[in-house]
């Protein structure tokens, strides 16, 4: 049995985003056979993180920080303090934003399990999102530090102060020492656990010893589709969050036009918790879903969408609905490139192609034959790569073997 702590600065649970779920179902898998810990960062201002409710098979330890401390001296402080009086054998180090890499450094020496479950390090613009001027940004901090740096400053330069601007001064994100911090994380890490094919490449390109990993799902929490369905329209799913311009609501809007004018029997759904930006009769919006009625929405779809128009790290969205059964139609981009196989389990299209959005859409509206073909390879596809037990056989049990 390893003692095994787990350093997260972005845990809320319930969770605000597929990264706690992730985290959340490795911690409790790995507490079956090991001594787990999760340090969390408790902090309340700007972006309150460390709201944590119910029950855990491991020991939640809470870190507070308010807006003063919460800066690139007293978090890795605290932290290796923390660390340093457990004793871990092995330390992972999970989610958040700029201030994740001085906690990196600072922990070097225990030689930890890295993860980026985006961007987070290499654009220090917002969270890591790699995005700028509505496409993918082809620049990052570590090739050319100057741009980057130039850029965030403009996109700070006049925001009101929120917790992407906060942490980015308090991280010293506008320091050449900043990207010192993300070297020497990438390169003291034991392992850099990475989700898509792009991010693993730059690792290596940098020193680090990448792992590509899945992110998983219970299949037995989906029901697959039954033979037959409803009469009325063919309902197209979206569940990723239509507030953050890098997910492609507005592309997935304006195909929403598009099949409109063709007279499609359609409509789509959409759980949101921001205010609506886009006034649709084919548009229904549903508050904002906790992950255990997340099965009933896919159950209730014929089709799911993932139009993201940036480097979607992964797409958690696109395997919950291939264990669901449904048909996914995805942008070609980072990790959905790589769980959709276009033609088979769903539908690739290029990011930010509101026409060709709408035709791939159009193709499964009217074939309910290829809507179930296309199910039921997504559903064997997410039993034998996404399933928790897959993963954990395949990525985490070995990590923390003897």
């Amino acid at each position: 049995m390893a003692k095994i702590v787990f350093i997260d600065l972005l845990f809320n649970w319930p969770p605000d985003g597929g990264a706690r779920v992730d985290l959340k179902e490795v911690m409790t898998r790995l507490a079956a056979a090991h001594d787990v810990t999760l340090l969390a960062a408790d902090f309340r201002g700007y972006f309150p993180r460390g709201r944590i409710e119910g029950e855990f098979p491991f020991r939640i330890v809470r870190v507070p920080f308010t807006a003063a401390t919460f800066n690139a001296w007293t978090v890795p402080r605290a932290f290796r303090r923390l660390v340093d009086g457990i004793g871990p054998d092995r330390v992972f180090i999970a989610d958040g934003w700029y201030l994740k890499f001085p906690l990196a450094a600072a922990l070097a020496p225990r030689r930890p399990i890295l993860r980026f479950y985006a961007y987070e390090g290499l654009c220090i613009k917002h969270y890591g999102t790699q995005f700028r001027y509505g496409r993918i940004c082809p620049l990052d901090i570590l090739t050319h530090p100057a741009a980057c740096r130039r850029c965030a400053f403009r996109h700070h330069r006049f925001r009101p102060l929120d917790a992407f601007s906060h942490e980015f001064l308090s991280s010293l994100a506008f320091t050449p020492l900043y990207r010192a911090w993300v070297l020497r994380a990438i390169r003291s890490a034991s392992r850099v656990i990475v989700y898509n094919s792009f991010m693993r490449e730059t690792i290596i390109r940098w020193g680090g010893s990448a792992l590509l990993a899945p992110s998983g799902v219970d299949p037995a929490a989906f029901r697959v589709p039954a033979a037959g369905r409803p009469a009325g329209p063919c309902t197209i799913l979206m569940t990723s969050r239509t507030g953050d311009e890098n997910k492609g609501f507005r592309v997935l809007a304006e195909a929403c036009r598009i099949m409109r004018e063709r007279r499609l029997d359609f409509r789509i759904v959409v759980p949101t918790y921001s205010e609506p930006s886009v006034r649709d009769e084919a548009i229904r919006y549903l508050p904002w879903q906790p992950p255990e009625k997340l099965p009933a929405l896919y159950a209730a779809a014929d089709i799911c969408v993932v139009p993201s128009v940036w480097r979607e790290p992964f797409g958690i969205a696109a395997v919950e609905a291939m264990a669901a059964g449904r048909p996914v139609v995805a942008s070609r981009s980072g990790g959905l490139a790589d769980i959709v196989e276009d033609g088979a389990t769903g539908l690739l299209v290029e990011p930010g192609d509101a026409r060709a959005l709408a035709a791939a859409l159009e193709r499964l509206v009217v074939d309910p034959a290829l809507r179930g073909e296309m199910g039921r390879a997504g559903r064997e596809r997410a039993e034998r790569l996404y399933s928790w037990e897959a993963v954990m056989r395949t990525v985490y049990l070995p990590l923390f073997s003897p």
